[in-house]
């Protein structure tokens, strides 16, 4: 059966395969709302904005705890912690 259109990866790119364990009833979920032909891409996305959430929470934690950065925040009269809030 030949791919759909629009589905194929650009040139030049390369993708590997691996297994993954996924709880029973969260791969349900991703079978009954994500199209077959769209969940390598949703599950790339959702890598991705959880490694950019995390890394923005990371930073989060460094500026309110690094004693040099809150140092730098009462110099310049900044509140410390800055605000990081992504969905």
């Amino acid at each position: 059966m030949a791919r759909p259109t629009g589905t194929r990866k650009p040139p030049g790119t390369k993708f590997i395969t691996r297994t993954l364990k996924w709880p029973p009833e969260l791969w349900s979920e991703v079978e009954e709302h994500i199209p077959e032909r769209e969940r390598s891409e949703f599950i790339r996305q959702a890598v991705k904005d959880g490694q950019f959430r995390r890394a923005a929470e990371r930073l989060r934690d460094y500026y309110t705890t690094d004693p040099e950065a809150v140092e730098w925040a009462n110099f310049v009269g900044e509140a410390v912690g800055m605000v990081i809030d992504y969905p």
